[in-house]
């Protein structure tokens, strides 16, 4: 990959192939879509580390690789047969934590009504199962709701930092 591309193309152009890696990890479509999530998230919270990486799909491979061995030993050790986006989200940082607090605010309120939603329940430490009944949504859907999200706030972040 030449020259500075978002952290958004880049997911998009490696897409496939860690589709496919995670495919022939998991041995099913359901868990390989779920594995690259969790590739997407770590991503997105370790944005500028992907950006400046000179093989962003090794990195990603690399992290995906971790993940489904992290994965395999929880199903090992405790019968887990998913994995919980909440146990994949406390490996990070909080999103909180890792951000000027006053830059995240307005970051937060230009998200759209629902992500914005997601976000402020999330910082508040509700599980995705909680924020999920909250808004009458699947876990999956809540999830992926705050994954959006946190994209959105990547950018919307670089710009306050660029404007600051």
């Amino acid at each position: 990959m030449s020259g500075r591309h978002t952290l958004d193309e880049i997911l998009r152009e490696h897409h496939p192939a860690l589709l496919k890696i995670a495919y022939r990890l998991c041995g099913n479509a359901d868990d390989a879509q779920d594995l690259v999530q969790v590739v997407n998230l770590w991503a997105v919270r370790h944005a500028f580390v992907v950006i400046a990486h000179e093989n962003p799909e090794g990195l990603l491979t690399l992290v995906m690789n971790h993940r489904f061995i992290d994965w395999l030993r929880r199903k090992k050790n405790r019968g887990v047969e998913d994995g919980d986006p909440d146990e994949e989200i406390e490996k990070d940082q909080p999103l909180a934590r890792w951000m000027d607090r006053e830059h995240l605010e307005k970051a937060v309120r230009q998200l759209p009504p629902e992500m914005e939603r997601v976000v402020r329940l999330r910082l508040k430490d509700l599980t995705f199962r909680e924020i999920a009944e909250r808004l009458g949504c699947t876990l999956n859907q809540a999830f992926k709701l705050y994954q959006d999200a946190l994209v959105l706030l990547e950018k919307y972040l670089e710009k306050l930092h660029k404007d600051s």
